[in-house]
């Protein structure tokens, strides 16, 4: 009898043994997702990790909003094995990565461009910058607004940033003052939020925000950023006396006539083909991801971008027979297989939306592939947007 009671326990440990998950070989739970994200795009990535989690209900996250420093750190650790970042691993990181315990490999993709934004008080009345004059404050060559050759203000001007070890940090030591170390009246206040929070209080500041930080969650793709309670400046390459400048808007991104833009990758090291964080990494650059990004955030999708100028008729509820003619810029995903978007494109019609009382611009899904248009919410808005030069 005692025998058998032996055999039966050996038997029960057995079973358990075999069904506990082998953490040493499993990293962590495959359920899990251990990410790492640069604290600029935490906006939108709480919305596609809010999408992700009702598709895989068994996912538990853990994602650390972090700045891009302290985000590869812990990518090289084997802390996380996802991270989003503004630049992809370099030759060496990749050689310490696969030199860890796992021999784990890299997987990068590039998800969407993103642009940083300049924001002044509301009080400020300047409207317009150039990037010589922002490489000059960057440097410290400009440190008053009256050396600044589009200012009329007076007085010590100040740069604000989220933090040290950002990615915006990055930006501008490499591409606006060729790798040297930042000088003059730069001061980092700790995130986005409290860049935005001191530009309220201050009017002799420029703050530095990643432009995702304009948008409230929750709120759609901002096409007018005068209703904001802060300023967004232009940014101008000219150097002549009548320079043309451009805000954030996702139009001017994807043209590339706002200066300050840069990439924007999803990073992933977990080989597992089953794990949950390799799902997440194929999710955000996936259609899926993707159209999240398109529809929820100011981040220009790294996904195929048509521009098309279209001609909008413009008549009174009443059809009376005049009308007044628009040209505008239009800006057309196209989501969906290579096939679809070659032989059935997506194409834009504008129609009549009298709930709103007045005409507006719907864009209808005329093909398999989805589409999106990025439009002023009604024509009077367009027509006052483009004779004060807003829409730039």
């Amino acid at each position: 009898m005692k025998s058998l009671h032996s055999i039966l326990l050996i038997s029960l440990l057995l079973i358990i043994s075999c069904s506990a998950p082998d953490l040493s070989n499993n990293w962590r739970f495959s359920d899990d997702v251990y990410a790492a994200v640069d604290e600029t795009f935490q906006p939108i990535i709480e919305e596609v990790l809010d999408a992700f989690r009702k598709q895989h209900v068994e996912a538990d996250d853990h994602v650390l909003y972090v700045n891009e420093d302290s985000a590869f750190r812990l990518l090289l650790m084997d802390s996380v094995r996802c991270i989003v970042a503004t630049r992809k691993v370099t030759d060496e990181e990749r050689k310490i990565i696969a030199s860890g315990p796992d021999h784990l490999g890299v997987d990068q993709a590039l998800v969407a461009t993103d642009a940083l934004a300049l924001i002044t008080n509301a009080a400020n009345t300047d409207t317009l910058i150039s990037v010589d004059d922002l490489r000059d404050i960057v440097s410290g060559k400009i440190t008053r607004w009256e050396q600044l050759r589009h200012a009329t203000r007076k007085g010590e001007l100040s740069l604000v940033f989220d933090a040290s070890g950002s990615s915006t940090i990055r930006y501008m030591r490499d591409s606006l003052n060729n790798g040297r170390d930042l000088r003059g009246n730069l001061f980092a206040q700790g995130s986005n939020d409290s860049v935005i929070a001191i530009v309220k209080r201050n009017p002799d500041v420029i703050g530095v925000i990643g432009a995702n930080w304009l948008k409230q969650p929750g709120q759609p793709v901002i096409t007018d950023f005068s209703q904001l309670d802060i300023h967004v400046l232009k940014v101008t390459r000219d150097t002549d006396e009548n320079p043309i400048g451009f805000r954030p808007y996702q139009y001017r991104i994807a043209t590339g006539e706002y200066p300050l833009i840069r990439s924007v990758y999803v990073i992933n090291t977990d080989p597992r083909t089953d794990s949950n964080v390799r799902l997440f990494y194929f999710y955000l650059k996936g259609q899926k991801g993707q159209t999240i990004i398109c529809n929820s955030s100011q981040l220009l999708p790294y996904s195929p971008v048509q521009v098309k100028p279209i001609s909008v008729r413009y008549t009174s509820e009443q059809r009376r027979p005049a009308f007044t003619q628009y040209r505008m810029p239009v800006l057309v995903r196209c989501f969906g297989t290579p096939s679809l978007r070659s032989s059935r494109p997506n194409r834009v019609m504008v129609i009549p939306c009298k709930a709103l009382g007045e005409s507006c611009f719907r864009m209808l899904k005329i093909s398999l592939a989805e589409s999106h248009s990025f439009l002023p919410s009604s024509v009077n808005e367009w027509a006052k947007a483009s004779a004060s030069g807003e829409w730039r």
